[in-house]
């Protein structure tokens, strides 16, 4: 024993048994045993077994979140993590640290609002520097809701970590404001950098490391890149042509690319580009990536890389061509083809497909016959993608079971009426057939996820008759059907355009629910047990009287004709409450809880706000009232006062309401030390900016 810590019998266990007990328990099992530094002193064999096992491990937040369905189908996809919080990873990753392991370790944050920053944050600083240990970071703010976001101020806490840093990405937001720079020096030792949509500062010339480069900086930095001045390590380049510049002069020396991703705006086949493909291919470039958006065709482009492929003596994996096409394809890929917008209804005889294809995109051209396309499909493929072509399946080959390994395949907008004809493989899981004008469906199905959007089907009936053997995790329903509930055991349901009427029951097993252009009929009872995510958009007024379970953690009640904030909404423990662009004019609510941490109430009518918290400390970071008719505002209004204070709020949003400067100025001090962010009118003259940015700290 030491330290008080006994030894166990699993410690005398052989190394190979210990090692199989250690591998099959799961990363994510190991964490508690890590805490307990002075049990594996007296287990050594244990810790040693332990620290074999471990292998490079992931932090995806994402996929710690709820299902949320996209609009975009293509979207909708699992992520994978091996810790169920920050805290576990950090944990996990100091003991890797302490240990001098020679691993790599993965961050993936999908930031969409104050707590996911917050954590972030706190994550990162939590992390120790190691000459051994290396770190991947990717950043994405697409989805950001908050007004504010000081990237300066994040990037100061990762600056210890920049030995670690082995590959970062981040892309840029859409609407939120952005205060900083990414200060490229701090990135110097990666392999692999990708920015897009952000102000850039510094230059390229002191990554020596650098492998793979993706650069979409924000619109008036065009020009920053200068291809001339590239790494020689550089293996893969991602850029649009409009970003970038070409300085060279004889003598120069080109990195050797293995992937190129290149987009064109106006000429199909630039002098910049032809210099990168001349010059930066070789006998291992494997992947290009083509993109043009201009009236010519794509012909000399693809003419220029096949004769160039011929001189430098490669031989394509991978191949996505979007533009038009007259010629016949002169280059083709071993594994993966996608065209896109070939705008040619001869497409098919211009095409010699390999035997050797897993992947084959052909979408959005819609002149081409689909039934031509089907007659030259190999049989190799896994995945297939034929969304927006011209249907006509009457002579159509619909045998889809000849794809023996056939994994997704997506027919929407194909003009579909019936699948009685239509034979699937046993290996599908993914099937897209909305958009199309099928009146019911049936069939046995092993499938995970099923798009059946904008179809004839008029009744739900149909689809749980289908579906009654098949293992659906995910389901998109819609366009004019009448929902009368779903009992069928899927984790997640999107319905579009649906009428729901009576009594409507959902199974125990959804979590995610999202509604859409829904017509709820008056009295209509909609049971959803184990709700976790709830999204009702276009759909609700104040005759509508829901009952929500005490499991549901996100609710969107966005877009919607509420004149008042539903008082049912108070009894639940949501974690994120949206009720932005409704009618409301008075926000007032009592919580029950002091559980959430998100309240949008923008783009409403709203005079008066008047929120109600239970005695404490809350959880709020983020309260955005923008878009209103707000005359007056007060921290007291907004539940902050001597019986709940919202200790933890990171934002506080008022602009374009009716409030003038001094009313917001007076709310500076009063504003809790947390607070980063009091986004207001009149502060820059731009527009809108950040109250606090040049306050001194209270």
């Amino acid at each position: 024993m030491i330290n008080g810590e006994p030894r166990i019998l699993l410690d005398d266990y052989p190394n190979e048994i210990l090692r199989d007990i250690i591998t099959n328990t799961g990363i994510n099992n190991l964490t508690k045993l890590l805490s307990r530094p002075s049990f594996l002193e007296s287990n050594n064999n244990v810790k040693r077994a332990i620290n074999n096992a471990i292998s490079s491990y992931t932090y995806n937040n994402k996929a710690t979140k709820l299902e949320r369905l996209p609009n975009n189908w293509e979207q909708s996809t699992k992520f994978q993590t091996d810790f169920k919080t920050a805290g576990d990873f950090q944990m996990f990753d100091n003991y890797c640290v302490d240990e001098e392991m020679e691993l790599d370790s993965k961050i993936y944050y999908e930031l969409e609002d104050a707590s996911d920053l917050i954590e972030l944050q706190s994550l990162v600083s939590a992390l120790k520097p190691s000459k051994t240990m290396k770190l991947q970071l990717h950043l994405d703010f697409t989805k950001c809701g908050c007004r504010f976001v000081d990237l300066a101020k994040l990037l100061s806490h990762m600056g210890h970590l920049s030995d670690r840093l082995k590959r970062f990405a981040i892309r840029g937001p859409e609407m939120t404001h952005i205060e900083g720079e990414v200060n490229l020096e701090l990135f110097t030792n990666v392999e692999v950098l990708k920015i897009t949509c952000l102000k850039v500062n510094g230059t390229f010339s002191n990554f020596h490391k650098l492998r793979e480069l993706c650069f979409a900086p924000v619109q008036w930095q065009k020009g920053f890149l200068d291809i001339s001045k590239l790494p020689s390590s550089l293996k893969c380049l991602e850029i649009n042509t409009d970003d970038v510049v070409d300085s060279s002069c004889d003598g120069i020396t080109f990195p050797s690319l293995e992937k190129i991703s290149i987009k064109c705006n106006y000429d199909p086949v630039p002098p910049l580009v032809k210099k990168v493909i001349q010059f930066m291919t070789y006998r291992e470039t494997k992947i290009i990536n083509y993109s043009y958006d201009g009236c010519d065709t794509v012909d000399d482009f693809v003419s220029f890389v096949a004769e160039v492929a011929k001189e430098n003596g490669f031989h394509l994996q991978s191949l996505s061509i979007q533009g038009a096409i007259e010629n016949p394809l002169n280059l083709y890929p071993s594994d993966s083809l996608s065209l896109r917008f070939t705008e040619n209804e001869q497409l098919t005889s211009l095409l010699k497909l390999p035997p050797t294809l897993r992947k084959l995109s052909i979408t959005e051209n819609y002149y081409t016959e689909i039934s031509k396309i089907l007659d030259i499909l190999p049989n190799t493929l896994e995945h297939l993608n034929l969304s927006a072509n011209d249907g006509d399946w009457d002579e159509a080959n619909t045998d889809f079971a000849r794809f023996k390994r056939l994994k997704s395949l997506i027919l929407s907008n194909t003009e579909i009426d019936n699948i009685n004809n239509f034979t699937f493989p046993d290996s599908l899981e993914i099937l897209d057939l909305s958009q199309n004008k099928l009146q019911n469906f049936h069939g046995s199905f092993h499938l995970k996820k099923l798009n059946l959007f904008g179809n004839h089907i008029k009744s739900s009936d149909f689809i749980e008759r289908g579906l009654e053997s098949s293992h659906v995790e995910t389901l998109y329903l819609g366009y004019k059907m009448d929902f009368s509930g779903c009992y069928l055991p899927i984790q997640s349901l999107s319905l579009n355009r649906c009428n729901l009427s009576g009594v409507c029951q959902f199974g125990d097993k959804l979590v995610s629910l999202r509604m859409e252009l829904c017509k709820i009929q008056e009295g209509a009872r909609l049971i959803f047990p184990k709700l976790r995510f709830l999204s009702i958009v276009h759909c609700l007024n104040d005759t509508c009287d829901l009952e929500l379970p005490n499991t549901v953690e996100e609710i969107d009640f966005s877009f919607n004709d509420f004149t008042v904030i539903p008082s049912y909404l108070g009894k639940v423990e949501p974690r994120v409450l949206k009720l932005d662009h409704n009618n409301l004019s008075k926000a007032t609510l009592m919580f029950s809880t002091n559980s959430l941490e998100v309240l949008d109430l923008s783009s409403n009518r709203i005079e008066e706000v008047n929120l109600s918290f239970p005695k404490g400390s809350t959880n709020l970071k983020l309260l955005d009232l923008c878009g209103n008719q707000l005359k007056e505002i007060s921290m007291e209004s907004i539940g902050h006062n001597d019986k709940s204070s919202h200790n933890d709020l990171y934002e506080l949003s008022l602009a374009d309401n009716l409030l003038k400067e001094d009313q917001i100025a007076t709310l500076i001090p009063k504003l809790p030390k947390s607070t980063q962010s009091l986004w207001g009118d009149r502060q820059t003259p731009k527009g809108p900016g950040n109250w606090l940015c040049n306050v001194q700290p209270q």
